[in-house]
C-alpha cells in the first residue's frame, strides 16, 4: 500500500485596493495585470470564460511578457457619442526582475518604474461591437552578472495593438506585439514580434 502526498500551493495573482473618483477616473494600488493586453483585461484568469481551450502563447503566464505588475494603476471609461466610448489603462509600477518571468513585490532590484498605457476604443451597434486601440510599455531590466549576455541593463520597450469585433454569431480577437531590447553599455538591439488571431463561431442565438 502506497500513500502519496500532495503539495497544495496558492499563487497571488492580484490583490489591491480601489478607489473611484467617477466613470473617467479609478485608481487602484497593489499587485494587478499590466496595460499591455486586452486579453488580460478581458478574462483575467477565468479559463472557463476563454474562447479558447488556453491562453495565446504570446500571452503565456511565466513567458516573455511582463503581464503582471505591483504599483499604481489608472483607469477610466469616457463616452465620445455617436456610440463611441474611449477607456484606458495605465500603470506605474515596480518593473521585471532579473529574471524576465519575475514579479516584483514591495522590493525593486533598480530605480527604474515601469509604465505601460493602454487606449480602447469601443463601437457599438445593432451590427455589434468593435473595440481596437494601441500599447506600450517601458521598462529597464536591470543586469544579471551571473548570466551570460545579461552582464548590463536592459532597456525593453513592446509597442503593441488590439482589435477586437463580436456580432451575434462571430467573434475576431486579435493582438500584435513588438518586443524592442537594447544594451545599455553595448546598445546592441534584439526584437521580437508576437501576435495571435482567434474566429469564433457560434451555431447558436
Amino acid at each position: 500500500l502506497g500513500i502519496s502526498a500532495k503539495t497544495v500551493s496558492a499563487h497571488l495573482e492580484r490583490i489591491y485596493v480601489k478607489y473611484s473618483l467617477s466613470d473617467a477616473l479609478k485608481l487602484a494600488f497593489g499587485r494587478t495585470h499590466t496595460a499591455l493586453s486586452y486579453w488580460n483585461e478581458a478574462y483575467h484568469h477565468g479559463a472557463l470564460l476563454h474562447p479558447t481551450v488556453a491562453r495565446p502563447e504570446i500571452l503565456r503566464f511565466g513567458g516573455v511578457m511582463p503581464l503582471h505588475a505591483v504599483g499604481l494603476q489608472v483607469t477610466g471609461r469616457v463616452n465620445a457619442g455617436a456610440g463611441w466610448d474611449v477607456s484606458y489603462l495605465a500603470n506605474f509600477a515596480n518593473g521585471r526582475s532579473r529574471e524576465f518571468s519575475a514579479t516584483q513585490g514591495i522590493a525593486d532590484v533598480n530605480s527604474e518604474k515601469a509604465s505601460a498605457f493602454k487606449v480602447s476604443l469601443t463601437h457599438d451597434s445593432k451590427l455589434g461591437t468593435v473595440v481596437f486601440g494601441p500599447m506600450f510599455y517601458r521598462d529597464t531590466i536591470p543586469a544579471d552578472p551571473s548570466r551570460a549576455g545579461r552582464e548590463s541593463a536592459v532597456e525593453e520597450t513592446i509597442p503593441g495593438f488590439h482589435f477586437v469585433a463580436r456580432a451575434r454569431y462571430f467573434e475576431m480577437l486579435s493582438e500584435y506585439f513588438r518586443i524592442h531590447h537594447e544594451r545599455a553599455t553595448t546598445g546592441a538591439i534584439t526584437k521580437h514580434e508576437g501576435w495571435y488571431a482567434i474566429g469564433v463561431a457560434r451555431l447558436d442565438s
